[in-house]
């Protein structure tokens, strides 16, 4: 119902207004709708009235009857008109709470017709009723639909966790979250369209899913698994089997976990699709029986190294007494980039034919290398120069600004004595753990070594030391490029010295890609020959290598020692004693690791007294052979800077092989046993 006076709907029963204050007494009328007008006699001064003649009677009982009528047919219109606003806004309460935007829109549209349509145009409202009622019918169909739809996608989405096995599972759910979000917002056309995409997608998830276990199966079954032990055997063969059984039952969702387990195994025997060259750089056993295999790891076709390789596929094996090769466990895999620490010994050729120019553009391309080096992933550098000699000019140091004002510092010589230069970094560098690699570069030949080319190679070779050499010029550097070689390094040779700077970003850059794979020998000693296979395998990638070493860890003084008991523990405390007693002529750093009165007791009391400057560089327990389970020969190899009064500094490297006995439950060095043999010699 509304008011007569403003249009406002109104509830039934009321008596004002609410929107503009009117009396409701005189009636209340369906919106855009005339009230009948109804003549009234005038009954005021009814004694001057003149009677009516009987025409008059007529007349007026005539209109009265139609007064009648037209009152009766209001009154039946106006319930008419009421039954017909109640269903208007039943129909459009409906709509509105259904919320389908579509209907919405339509009932809007009609809503506009309703207002226009008169008093007497019941057939125009009942018409537009008749829309309304089609279109909220549409309205709970499309509704229906949506409940339903919102169904069938909890189901799709609860169901996708059975087929997740494929790497486009990722696209099918983005597809589930759209139509679902469709649906949640109610839009029919467009959760029609993806509902219908969902099924598609759905069913091709499926076939995809199926045609992936079938070829994962092939994959298994295609395992070359003579290198595999009993355990990596079962595993596979029983892992085959329960992947069948499933695959019978299209339970797809506990085969994943099944994928998993025979991944982390079968991995190492199938055939990948891109094939790796793996090489093993460096082996450093400075924490034994902490293993650290350095590996260049390329991309066979590309040459590239593959980004971001998966750290549990990589696996290595040792050959056992019988030739088996032995799964060993892999404690750490990391790439040197960032994360590892790298050791570099630079080495500068400062001979005669670097005087003016050729040095200062060296200082500069040197200076900004050191710039550029990852000081703060631990990298450190060491600077040697050569000329006649060998100079240290700065230690192992993690300081730019340090390094710099020691290059700016170099000074021009005469001669070129390089294998020494080449020899002593890499007993120098050798020491160091972790990561380690020599950089050399020099204008000219060898002119004026010690140490020959031979004597660098073995040295290298022994502790694992790769050397790039830079050569400038002309000049035939055959034996500085075989050095190279040998040692797992590479050699370049360039017309200028200002072609260093690539050559150095080059060397740096490939080496802080090496991958650092880690583990525990727990068979053998550290004085024995290792055969390992190392590498790594994934359905992409695959490569692997053999390598064979000895752990032959070079010592420096300076760092923690190797053994804490037995005889080479004893040996080792005499080693790391013998620079005080050198120094401070005090034979009390030692003498608690020999047998008193025993021939070398006797021999070192008078020995640290000599007016000698010898300081023990590096040490080596190279073997022990027992005689017996309360003696030994040890076998040392040791490195000292020697310095006689009024000669010139050495670096000296020498063999010694000393007997220990047990006495007493005590370990005590008696004597050396034969002469000692001195390997090498360098000016300083």
């Amino acid at each position: 119902m509304f008011c007569r006076n403003c249009g406002k709907e109104l509830e039934d029963g009321s008596m004002f207004c609410g929107n503009c204050g009117a009396k409701l007494t005189q009636g209340i009328y369906p919106y855009n709708e005339e009230p009948v007008e109804m003549p009234v006699q005038n009954m005021e001064n009814t004694e001057n009235t003149p009677r009516k003649s009987p025409v008059g009677k007529i007349v007026a009982g005539v209109v009265i009857a139609v007064l009648a009528v037209c009152i009766g047919v209001g009154a039946f219109l106006g319930i008419r008109v009421n039954t017909y606003q109640s269903k208007y806004k039943k129909l459009t309460k409906n709509i509105t709470e259904y919320a389908i935007d579509a209907c919405t829109d339509e009932m809007n549209d009609l809503a506009k017709d309703w207002k226009k349509t008169g008093f007497l145009s019941f057939k125009d409202k009942q018409d537009l009723l008749d829309s309304l009622q089609e279109v909220c019918d549409s309205a709970e169909e499309s509704a229906q639909w949506l409940e339903d739809a919102q169904e069938q996608i909890k189901e799709a989405i609860d169901a996708k966790e059975d087929y997740n096995l494929l790497e486009d599972y990722k696209d099918y759910e983005a597809i589930l979250d759209e139509c679902k979000a469709a649906l949640e917002a109610k839009n029919i056309e467009k959760g029609k369209e993806l509902l219908a995409d969902v099924d598609s997608e759905f069913e091709s998830l499926k076939k995809e899913t199926k045609d992936y276990v079938d070829e994962k199966l092939d994959e298994y079954n295609g395992a070359d698994l003579t290198l595999a032990d009993a355990d990596d055997k079962s595993v596979i063969t029983d892992g085959i089997k329960k992947i069948k059984e499933l695959q019978q039952k299209e339970n797809y969702k506990d085969m994943k976990s099944l994928f998993d387990d025979l991944d982390e195994v079968a991995y190492q025997y199938l055939k990948p699709k891109k094939s790796l060259n793996v090489q093993i750089q460096q082996v450093d056993a400075s924490q034994y029986p902490n293993i650290r295999l350095y590996l260049q790891v390329e991309d066979q076709k590309s040459g590239e190294v593959p980004a971001s390789l998966d750290n549990t596929l990589f696996f290595i094996r040792k050959q056992d007494a019988s030739a088996n090769y032995i799964k060993q466990e892999v404690k750490k895999v990391s790439q040197l980039n960032e994360t590892e620490a790298l050791n570099i010994e630079m080495v500068a050729d400062v001979s005669g034919s670097m005087m003016g120019q050729p040095l200062m553009e060296a200082k500069n391309i040197m200076s900004n290398f050191v710039s550029s080096v990852q000081f703060a992933a631990g990298d450190k550098v060491e600077l040697i120069s050569f000329s006649t000699g060998v100079t240290l000019e700065e230690e192992f140091s993690n300081s730019s600004t340090s390094l710099i004002s020691k290059i700016n510092g170099l000074k021009t010589g005469n001669m070129t004595s390089l294998y020494d230069a080449l020899y002593a970094s890499v007993n120098r560098v050798a020491a160091q753990s972790g990561a380690k690699c020599v950089i050399a570069f020099t204008d000219g030949l060898d002119n004026y070594s010690s140490c020959s080319s031979s004597d660098v190679i073995s040295t290298a070779q022994r502790y694992h030391v790769p050397i790039f050499i830079i050569g400038i010029g002309t000049s035939n550097y055959s034996e500085a490029s075989n050095i190279a070689k040998q040692t797992g390094g590479a050699y370049y040779n360039i017309n200028t010295v200002t072609s260093m700077s690539d050559i150095y970003k080059e060397i740096y850059k490939q080496e802080k890609e090496l991958y650092l794979v880690e583990f525990e020998d727990t068979t053998g000693s550290i004085m024995d020959t290792a055969n390992i296979l190392v590498g790594y395998h994934s359905a992409l990638y695959g490569g692997e290598n053999t390598y064979s070493y000895t752990p032959n860890v070079l010592m420096s003084v300076s760092g923690s020692g190797l053994y804490n008991d037995g005889p080479e523990a004893v040996v080792e405390g005499y080693m790391r004693g013998f620079d005080d007693a050198m120094t401070y002529s005090d034979f009390s750093y030692i003498s608690n690791y020999l047998k008193v009165d025993s021939p070398i007791y006797n021999e070192q009391i008078e020995y640290v007294k000599r007016n000698i400057t010898e300081l023990l560089d590096t040490y080596e327990i190279v073997s022990t052979v027992y005689n017996g389970s309360d003696e030994c020969a040890i076998t040392t190899r040791e490195t000292y800077y020697v310095q006689k009064a009024g000669e010139p500094l050495e670096l000296m490297t020498q063999q010694c092989t000393y007997r220990v006995i047990r006495e007493n439950g005590s370990w005590k060095m008696t004597e050396f046993i034969g002469d000692i043999d001195i390997i090498s010699r360098v000016n300083q």
